[in-house]
């Protein structure tokens, strides 16, 4: 857990020729790289398990469906 993220989510999108890759939306302090969150996972988690890409936004969405952690 990084106390610079307020609430993330993660989701598996499908790019216009079928490719699968994982996209990480994050509400995040001030500052925050999206290249340093990327690297922080990359230190705990396994390659596959770690965002291909990041969208840092200022709040998070709330909306059905979502479940933010």
């Amino acid at each position: 857990r990084d106390a610079r993220v307020r609430e993330a989510l993660v989701l598996l999108r499908e790019d216009a020729v079928g490719g699968k890759r994982l996209v990480a939306y994050a509400a995040t302090e001030d500052g925050v790289v999206a290249a340093d969150l990327q690297e922080a996972l990359r230190r705990t988690l396994p390659d596959y398990m770690v965002p291909d890409a990041f969208v840092l936004l200022e709040r998070a969405r709330q909306g059905e469906g979502l479940a933010w952690f």
